[in-house]
């Protein structure tokens, strides 16, 4: 599991960091916009966008592919359908998302050696500050990751969509 988390995490970090490389896939719309809790960043917040039942489906390249975020640290993030490119296919979508502790780059910046993983048959090299801690609990507490009852929904038009700032709450 904590394979599967570090490897998904990796895909979407590697993912947001080449935003510059281009626009929108054809057939996908740019989505992006800007996520807080409590008046911060949701800094590392990963957001997955599930397309809600009943809407049409996407172009077939996109059929099976959940597009995905990772906020970054001014809380910006662009959304990526992979392997495809930027943007998502037209539609109204839940948004999941997970936020995980991760841990103090102060103490682990630099140390240790790099790992490499294979993700979709690349090789991607990450150093122990990029990593997540193992079983690392979601900050929001799994608030935002029930596909049955989603708190943040939206609608994902033809053409450039800015979904404006996303408003999390953390609940004791």
């Amino acid at each position: 599991m904590t394979r599967r988390v570090f490897a998904a995490t990796a895909v979407a970090t590697l993912g947001s960091m080449c935003v510059s490389c281009g626009g929108p896939a054809a057939g996908l719309s740019a989505v992006s916009g800007k996520v807080v809790c409590n008046g911060q960043p949701a800094a590392g917040a990963v957001l997955s966008f599930h397309r809600q039942a009943g809407e049409p489906p996407p172009p077939q390249a996109a059929a099976n592919l959940i597009p995905s975020a990772v906020v970054q640290n001014d809380g910006g993030f662009v959304v990526e359908t992979h392997p495809l490119g930027y943007g998502a296919a037209p539609g109204k979508y839940a948004i999941l998302v997970q936020w995980f502790q991760q841990s103090d780059p102060a103490q682990s910046r630099g140390t240790g050696k790099p790992q490499v993983a294979t993700i979709k048959g690349k090789r991607v090299v990450m150093t122990k500050h990029d990593k997540l801690e193992p079983r690392a609990p979601d900050r929001l507490k799994g608030r935002y990751s029930d596909a049955q009852k989603p708190l943040l929904q939206v609608e994902v038009k033809s053409g450039p969509n800015d979904l404006g700032t996303l408003e999390l709450e953390l609940k004791n």
